[in-house]
Formats: structure tokens, C-alpha cells, sequence
């Protein structure tokens, strides 16, 4: 979704990726948990939404399998190198989930400083990847490579073991945060060499430096958050990154920025409350299963479009070629 006169939207991912790794560091560093348990309810959380969602565009829009399925599969942080698409988004889940899976493992075998010094020096390394990596031209590398776009999840998992109630100032630090990725989001270009070596970084501390103010001294901030329209944004917040990106990319292509802006808030608002309410809690909770619509239907008709998509791409092909030349 992109906001006239903001082109560092993309900026949002890194902010999300500090909060992410603060908050998931928080709770496996508690110690309560199995790794399989952690896991199993982290898919739930995931898995179903992103499996109807990839199922119901690649129907859909005719999708090729590598446009959908690494994706579905939490690894589209992979298959983003080469191919773009509508899902192209789903990498950042599969970043997610990645790192869930090493935070977690870390947490069980590391004490709390040994888990700080290794989620620093993570960060660190990640960093140094990117920026060698745009020095190097390759940006589509360093921007979707785990190896170089998941620095902001160890910075926010290593800011939680840290003892913020002793932080001076805090709301200094939170203001003069916020302003930097403020501009951030107004001054960063996507794919450029300066989006990976200064802006990323930018968002990625001044997001760090937010989260820490915040949790020494809320205040004013903490009682917008609280808010009943800012808590229901975040109870759908899933839904509505995994609807709005394939929205968007249509709406752009035929309306005015605004017009496309709000017709994506819309409707992605719209399709994120209804799967919420007939997908994401009921799987969440364990009520139900995957509902049997959608393996009863769903499944059969994506089966049917990847076998038939060699003939429809066949077909595609003899309408563009040029008729032959009437003999004279």
C-alpha cells in the first residue's frame, strides 16, 4: 500500500521486524515453552490465512506454482531472488518464521547474556551483508536474502534483553526516534543502493529507540495505542498485510494514488475482518480445523488450474503468433 508522497512504505517491514523480534524475544526468553509447542502455535497463526490467500490469487490471477507456493511454504524469502508477483509480499512471513524457529532454539540453549551477545553480533553480521551487498549492485539480494534483511528481528530480539526501566529521558528518545523514521519513510527510495546501506538501518534503530522509550513512559503514545480502533488495526494486522499487497498492485494500475490508497485500506479492512472472523480465530483457538470449504472446493479448482496451465499457456501463445501471409 502506498501513501502519496511516501515512497519509503517499504519501510514499514524493518519497524515491524524490531517489534516482531522485541516481542518474540520477550516471550522465549521467559522459559514456559517447549520449541514444539512455541512452533505449532506460531503456524496456526500463520498457516492458515497465508495458505487461503495463496491458494485463492493463484485461482484467481492464473498464477504460476514458483508465484505461490514458496511463498504458502514460508519460503518466499527465497524464491523472491528471482520471480516478483502479487504474493511477492509473502517473503517477510517466511522471514518471520525463520526466525522464530532460531530465536527460539537460542532462547533453550543460551542464558540471557550469551542470548544478547549472539542476537548483537547477528544483527551486526546481517548488516555488513547488506551494505556489501549493495555496494555490489545486488540489491534484489540484500533486500530479500535472509542473510542480509533480518537484522531488524535480532536488533529488537537482542533490545529485549536489556534493562529499559533505567532509560534516561524517554520521551526525548521517543520523539527524536519517531523523527527519524519519520524521514526515513519520507526520503527513502526502493531499490536503490541507499535504501540498504543508510535507510534500512535508519528505520531499523529509530524503531528500537521507539520501543524503548515506549516501555519505560507510554504516556500520550500509549494511550493512542490503547485505543479501541488501534488494538482492533492490530488484532487484524495479519489479515491485512496479506490482503492489501494484491490489491493494491491492481488498484495501481488503473486509479489516481489516493483513490488506489483508499480503496486498498477499504477493502483490505473489509476481507481482513471476515477472515479473521471465519479463518484466523477459530484455527488460532483450535475450535475448528481449516474449514472444509475450502479443502472441499478450494483445493480441487487450484489442482485443476496447474494441470490445465501448460494447455491455457499453449493457447496464449497461438493467439499472439501472427497469421500467415495470404497466398497471392
Amino acid at each position: 500500500m502506498r501513501l502519496p508522497g511516501v515512497l519509503g512504505g517499504f519501510l514499514g517491514v524493518d519497524v515491524f521486524f524490531v517489534l516482531s523480534g522485541y516481542l518474540t524475544a520477550s516471550i522465549t526468553l521467559s522459559g514456559r515453552f517447549t520449541f514444539r509447542q512455541f512452533m505449532m502455535r506460531r503456524l496456526r497463526r500463520l498457516w492458515p490465512l497465508l495458505l487461503v490467500v495463496s491458494a485463492g490469487f493463484a485461482i484467481l490471477l492464473h498464477l504460476d506454482p514458483a508465484e505461490f507456493l514458496p511463498g504458502a511454504m514460508f519460503l518466499g524469502n527465497f524464491a523472491a531472488l528471482p520471480t516478483g508477483g502479487p504474493l511477492v509480499h509473502t517473503w517477510t512471513i517466511g522471514a518471520e518464521l525463520q526466525f522464530y524457529a532460531a530465536v527460539a532454539a537460542l532462547a533453550l540453549a543460551l542464558d540471557r547474556p550469551a542470548f544478547r551477545a549472539v542476537c548483537a553480533t547477528l544483527f551486526l553480521t546481517v548488516t555488513a551483508a547488506r551494505i556489501g551487498l549493495a555496494l555490489s549492485d545486488e540489491w534484489r539480494l540484500g533486500f530479500y536474502s535472509p542473510v542480509s534483511h533480518s537484522s531488524g528481528l535480532f536488533l529488537g530480539a537482542a533490545l529485549a534483553t536489556l534493562p529499559l526501566d533505567h532509560l534516561r529521558s524517554p520521551r526525548v528518545v521517543f520523539s527524536a526516534s519517531a523523527a527519524a523514521c519519520i524521514a526515513a519513510f519520507v526520503f527513502a527510495r526502493f531499490a536503490t543502493a541507499a535504501a540498504l546501506v543508510i535507510w534500512i538501518s535508519i528505520a531499523e534503530i529509530a524503531s528500537a529507540g521507539m520501543i524503548a522509550a515506549a516501555v519505560r513512559d507510554l504516556g500520550a503514545f500509549g494511550a493512542f495505542l490503547r485505543s479501541p480502533p488501534m488494538r482492533g488495526v492490530g488484532v487484524l494486522s495479519f489479515g491485512l498485510y496479506l490482503w492489501h499487497y494484491p490489491i493494491a498492485i491492481a488498484a495501481r494500475g488503473s486509479l489516481d494514488p489516493a483513490t488506489a490508497f483508499a480503496l486498498t485500506t477499504c477493502a483490505s479492512l473489509v476481507l481482513a475482518a471476515f477472515s479473521y472472523r471465519l479463518i484466523e480465530a477459530p484455527f488460532r483457538t483450535g475450535s475448528r480445523p481449516l474449514p472444509e470449504g475450502f479443502a472441499r472446493h478450494a483445493l480441487p479448482v487450484l489442482r485443476r488450474r496447474l494441470e490445465n496451465r501448460p494447455r491455457m499457456l499453449a493457447r496464449e501463445r497461438g493467439k499472439r503468433r501472427p497469421s500467415p501471409a495470404a497466398p497471392r
